[in-house]
């Protein structure tokens, strides 16, 4: 799977009275829909850069994923691999195909116009960009916020809530699609079984520069490497030959006790992973990481 970011950086704007027209439409949550394409490089340039495949993203949507959230932030554990973070992937908006965007970090990219979550801590940050192909009469649409109101991430009662700014129909795929980008970066990169594949485009972006284009950088596909069996053991899922059903095992916090006479408790949190047996079936015994709370 490849990135969609030069197709993003190279979206032409035109403006056409009150609409902005190429072929295409832009739809978006400002009044000067002429600064998006430096907007858009702002969001995307020169921030650690993951492309989730087919099979991740369907994995970061499942029950189990919310409940690994939930186990996380009861540890204590509220971090994501690098601050800040873009987040690419698929995804469906009214039965077109679409490719997803999503920058995540703790403080704003740049100042607020006003901030909807005053009485609540904003963990994070996070700036949806949709690029939707083939919808209605239009080549490509691109939907996105302003930088000056992105959507906040907060945290209550061992959960994550995402104040929705705008009750525009045609802006709730964008928190959507950061709900979903936030929980594949803050989840799926610490997921055993997930593996990272680094691409390099320094040759492409060389051919880029001579032909005057925007460079893509080097980013990473995230796909199912390892599934693990009944007993633990990892299987490489490519070079088995065969296709692994995969289950997603959700994280959980367990209680240990420990010390003299092991009177006292400290949680232990038991780490996702990829395994290849029933969700009811026997669990596979998987390493233990203890947390600080």
């Amino acid at each position: 799977m490849h990135t969609a970011k030069s197709k993003l950086l190279t979206y032409e704007i035109t403006m056409d009275g009150t609409s902005y027209v190429r072929g295409q439409r832009l739809d978006i949550n400002c009044q000067e829909a002429e600064n998006a394409p430096v907007w858009i490089r702002q969001i995307v340039d020169d921030v650690p850069h993951y492309v989730a495949n087919e099979e991740v993203c369907k994995l970061s949507m499942s029950d189990d994923v919310r409940k690994t959230v939930k186990a996380m932030l009861k540890a204590g554990i509220q971090e994501i691999p690098f601050d800040p973070i873009l987040i690419e992937f698929d995804s469906v908006v009214s039965g077109s195909r679409a490719r997803c965007f999503v920058r995540i970090q703790r403080r704003p990219l740049m100042p607020l116009y006003k901030s909807y979550n005053d009485q609540e801590n904003v963990a994070f940050y996070a700036y949806p960009i949709i690029l939707v192909s083939g919808f209605k009469h239009y080549e490509l649409l691109l939907v996105m916020f302003a930088p000056d109101m992105p959507a906040e991430i907060s945290y209550r009662d061992h959960d994550f809530t995402i104040r929705q700014r705008d009750k525009t129909p045609n802006l709730e795929p964008l928190y959507y699609a950061a709900v979903q980008g936030f929980l594949i970066g803050q989840l799926m990169l610490n997921t055993r079984g997930i593996e990272k594949e680094h691409i390099c485009t320094a040759k492409l972006d060389k051919i880029h520069a001579k032909k005057g284009r925007p460079k893509i950088g080097g980013y990473s596909v995230l796909k199912i490497g390892t599934v693990y069996d009944k007993s633990g053991k990892g299987h490489d899922r490519q070079s088995t030959g065969r296709h692994m059903p995969v289950h997603y095992r959700a994280g959980h916090v367990r209680q240990q006790p420990f010390g003299p006479g092991r009177k006292k408790v400290r949680p232990i949190f038991i780490a996702p992973c990829l395994v290849n047996y029933a969700p009811d079936g026997p669990k596979p015994k998987i390493p233990q990481h203890e947390v600080t709370i």
